[in-house]
């Protein structure tokens, strides 16, 4: 089983844009790194970008937001995939 981090899905559920939490967050984290993180899951990142994403969702709701909330788990068939998805890229191109 693995984790990753769906900024998307909570922004979504939450009624929150993508460009509102770049504004919550302007300054400390790149607009580029904000739109990534919302545009698709994340199972690589780190820390204090979480931190400053978790410190201005919490700015945007009005209440604490903790990893948790924007955490999901993968199940056995999505930690297949992101496995297959390794050996491709890993694999050396013939040609």
């Amino acid at each position: 089983m693995g984790l990753q981090m769906n900024l998307g899905a909570y922004l979504e559920r939450r009624g929150i844009t993508a460009y509102r939490l770049v504004k919550a967050t302007e300054g400390r984290l790149a607009p580029v790194t904000v739109y990534g993180l919302a545009a698709k899951p994340a199972q690589r990142i780190d820390l204090a970008t979480v931190g400053t994403v978790l410190e201005a969702l919490s700015e945007l709701t009005g209440s604490p937001v903790q990893v948790q909330d924007v955490l999901e788990t993968l199940d056995a068939e999505g930690d297949q995939r992101r496995e297959d998805a390794r050996r491709r890229i890993a694999a050396p191109r013939s040609g």
